[in-house]
C-alpha cells in the first residue's frame, strides 16, 4: 500500500534502523509533494538545559520556554527552529500540517509564547528531516520505516514521555516493534 499524500503522519523507525539519527525515532511528517518530504522527529530532546540557554542569549524568561525541551529534528538544516504546534496559533509563515497540527519557524513564536498569545502546547525543534521522494519511498519499500497517521487529537504528541512516543504510537498499529527482529524478512 502506498500512500500518496504522507502528510500528517507518522514514519515510526523499524527496529532494523541502526543508524543513531533515525534509529527508534517517530517522525511527524510536516509536508509530501512531487519535490519530496520534510518531517520533524518528535521524540529525541538535545539537551534540557540547550533551551536555557538560548532564552537566556534572547533575554526571554517566560517559564513556558525555560521549562520545555529542545529538540533534534533531523539533519537537515540545524541552524533553524521549528515550533510543532496546534492550528490555533497562526503567523504569515505557519504550514498547517492538518486542522489541528502545524509548524511555524519564525522569531514571533517565542515573543508570542513570552507574552502569552503563543500556542500552548509546542515542541521546538532544531533541524529537520528530509528526503526527495524516490529515497523515502524506496526507504519505505525497504521495511525502514511503518506509517500511521497522526490520531485526530494532537494532545499526546505534546505530552507524551518522549521514551514512550515511539512504542505508544507503533502500538497503534496493533504490534509491539521491539519483538520483532532486526531484519525485514526474517521471524
Amino acid at each position: 500500500m502506498q500512500i500518496k499524500d504522507l502528510r500528517n503522519h507518522f514514519l515510526i523507525a523499524m527496529p532494523s534502523i541502526d543508524d543513531p539519527i533515525f534509529k527508534k525515532s517517530l517522525v511527524l511528517i510536516c509536508d509530501d509533494n512531487k519535490d519530496g518530504t520534510m518531517g520533524l522527529i518528535i521524540n529525541k530532546p538535545i539537551d534540557d538545559i540547550l533551551m536555557k540557554k538560548m532564552l537566556i542569549d534572547l533575554e526571554i524568561q517566560n517559564s513556558r520556554l525555560t521549562d520545555s525541551k529542545v529538540y533534534f529534528g533531523g539533519p537537515v538544516n540545524l541552524d533553524t527552529g521549528f515550533f510543532l504546534h496546534e492550528s490555533n496559533y497562526q503567523t504569515d509563515k505557519t504550514l498547517n500540517i492538518s486542522n489541528n497540527l502545524s509548524i511555524t519557524a519564525d522569531d514571533r513564536v517565542i515573543k508570542d509564547i513570552e507574552k502569552d498569545n503563543g500556542p500552548h502546547d509546542f515542541i521546538f525543534t532544531l533541524g529537520y528531516a528530509g528526503w526527495d521522494k524516490k529515497q523515502l519511498n524506496d526507504e519505505i519499500k525497504n521495511g525502514d520505516w511503518l506509517i500511521a497517521p497522526v490520531p485526530d487529537n494532537p494532545k499526546s504528541i505534546f505530552s507524551t514521555n518522549d521514551d514512550e512516543k515511539w512504542d505508544i504510537y507503533s502500538s497503534l498499529l496493533g504490534m509491539k516493534l521491539d519483538d520483532l527482529s532486526g531484519k525485514p524478512g526474517q521471524a
